[in-house]
This record gives structure tokens, sequence and C-alpha cells, in this order.
């Protein structure tokens, strides 16, 4: 299975208008299924572009803080 970057784009813009949200949250806003979000998370945490706990995301602290320089 390829990674859908189209969707983790998207989940990098719902995270950056939202203080966190679940697998679940995230498969809700996107028309995704669960299992393609967290495939999804899991390439962006390895990237370092979000954190994760259990099945909930937020944006690191870097990127939050870039966020509200720009």
């Amino acid at each position: 299975m390829s990674p859908d970057w189209a969707l983790m784009r998207h989940i990098l813009v719902l995270l950056a208008s939202n203080d966190g949200l679940a697998d679940a949250e995230l498969a809700e806003l996107t028309c995704a299924t669960t299992a393609e979000v967290r495939q999804a998370a899991r390439i962006l945490y390895h990237q370092r572009k979000l954190d994760r706990c259990w099945d909930y995301n937020v944006l690191p602290a870097r990127a939050r803080r870039e966020r509200r320089a720009a």
C-alpha cells in the first residue's frame, strides 16, 4: 500500500487549526478509513511532522512555534 500524500497534507492542515485530533476524528474529517489515517500518521511521525500518543495526534512543539511566528 503506497502512502497517500494528499491525505497526509490534509491531516497536517487539520492539525494546524486544532490542538490535536484522534485517529477516528481525522478519519471522519478526511473521509478516509482509520487504517489509512494511522498509516499516514506513522509516516508523518517518522518525518517528525506530527507527534502521537496512542491514537491522538498533535503538531510537534517546533511546528506550533513556527506557525505562531508566521
